[in-house]
C-alpha cells in the first residue's frame, strides 16, 4: 500500500510552524499552483491554529510512504 500527501508548512505568529496535510493530492504536482495556494491561504486568514494566525510560507512536501504488511503465521 503507498500513501501520498502533500504537506505545506506554514510559519505562525509566535514563530512556530503549522504543517497542513493533504491526502492523496492531485498530480503532477505543480509548485506555483501550490504557491498561489498558500499565499491565499496567508492573505485571507483561512486558517488560525493555536500558534496564531499563518504569517508566512517555510515550505512544501510531496510525502510517499509504502507499507508492506507482514502474514504472520
Amino acid at each position: 500500500m503507498t500513501d501520498k500527501k502533500l504537506q505545506l508548512v506554514f510559519m505562525a505568529e509566535n514563530n512556530k510552524t503549522f504543517t497542513l496535510n493533504i491526502d492523496e493530492p492531485k498530480e503532477p504536482i505543480d509548485e506555483l499552483s501550490i504557491k498561489q495556494a498558500m499565499n491565499t491561504i496567508i492573505t485571507n486568514d483561512v486558517i488560525n491554529s493555536k500558534n496564531g494566525a499563518l504569517v508566512a510560507i517555510k515550505g512544501a512536501y510531496f510525502v510517499t510512504r509504502t507499507v508492506d504488511e507482514i502474514t504472520l503465521p
